[in-house]
């Protein structure tokens, strides 16, 4: 049942930044290396966790690049080399350091055209910057793009805050870390709920405090839309998980009706309506069950459906809110 309301998710317009990461080859050249410069990554950079749905974590790199110069590639009639200048490095230490200089081949479905491939994060003029989030085990910038087993390259506006907030993250304790995400929640980007719910997202499985806190982000209002629409998705992947416990379904059963009930989450209304709510709230659970310890919440949910005027259909809903009178 869980499993088809998963994939009904993914298939999703709205999700434009799903968590795929192909693996990629490129070639790199080292050309001008600058002298050693201090580029050790902040203490606070995260530990590598190979297997993670999170740039942040899954990276064993993590640096800023600049790019000083573009030039035609003879070899490709629709290609450019790019040559890329390290800005700061977050995590990892490229041998040639902060400053080292680099060129990579970038690809476009028409000359002049928009980069495609892992490096359409990066534009093709002077002066654009990204952030590259790479795992290889080299330690060399020629070494880390020759074979990554997996490059993902992001403008430097998009990931600069959440990789800030990220880092600054795991020095932190939990409850801080979550205080600090609510006060930015307007910058919110889909980075940032990657890391976070690849961070702490099994603990929400089994710990009321962390899920409920994590639920309660989703809830603020002044949470970033893309954001908002990522943690979304990641908490339903969490419910479709074999292990996922009773409380955790319960307690995102009580949250999908809260959002129904937030006008800043609009976006997510008809998809909640359609596909998530019904897979979950349906005999042979009952609202007294899922609403056991929220009774509070059990009224708003039979006022918002009560007042429903979306496109989905919410009889079915209606009939079970109303399942214990």
């Amino acid at each position: 049942m869980r499993s088809v309301l998963c994939r009904a998710v993914l298939s999703l317009a709205w999700i434009t930044a799903a968590c795929q990461t192909p693996r990629v080859a490129s070639t790199v050249a080292v050309t001008a290396p600058a002298p050693a410069m201090p580029a050790e990554a902040p203490r606070t950079a995260p530990e590598v966790v190979p297997d993670a749905r999170s740039a942040v974590l899954r990276a064993t790199h993590c640096f800023e690049v600049e790019v000083t110069a573009v030039a035609h590639d003879p070899d490709h009639a629709e290609g450019h080399e790019l040559t890329l200048r390290v800005v700061r490095v977050f995590k990892g230490s490229p041998g040639e350091g902060v400053g080292a200089t680099f060129e990579v081949p970038v690809q476009t479905a028409v000359p002049g055209g928009a980069i495609e491939g892992p490096w359409s994060g990066i534009g093709a003029r002077v002066g654009a910057r990204a952030y590259v989030f790479v795992s290889a085990s080299s330690t060399t910038v020629r070494g880390l793009f020759a074979e990554p087993s997996f490059l993902e390259v992001m403008p430097a506006a998009l990931a600069s805050h959440d990789v800030t907030l990220a880092f600054a993250s795991e020095a932190r304790p939990f409850d801080e870390a979550l205080a600090e995400a609510r006060l930015h929640a307007a910058r919110l980007g889909p980075l940032f709920a990657d890391y976070l719910w690849a961070r702490h997202g099994a603990r929400a499985l089994v710990d009321a405090h962390v899920r409920d806190a994590l639920f309660a982000l989703l809830l603020e209002p002044a949470v970033a839309a893309d954001a908002r629409a990522r943690m979304a998705l990641l908490a339903d992947n969490l419910a479709d998980e074999p292990d996922a416990t009773a409380e955790y379904l319960d307690a995102y059963t009580v949250t999908l009706f809260e959002l129904l009930a937030l006008p800043e989450a609009s976006a997510l209304h008809d998809e909640i309506v359609a596909r998530r709510l019904p897979t979950l709230a349906r005999a042979p659970r009952t609202p007294a069950e899922a609403f056991r310890t929220r009774p509070a919440a059990w009224v708003r949910a039979r006022h918002t459906l009560a007042r429903w005027r979306g496109r989905g259909d919410v009889t079915a809903l209606r009939a079970w809110i109303r399942a214990s009178d």
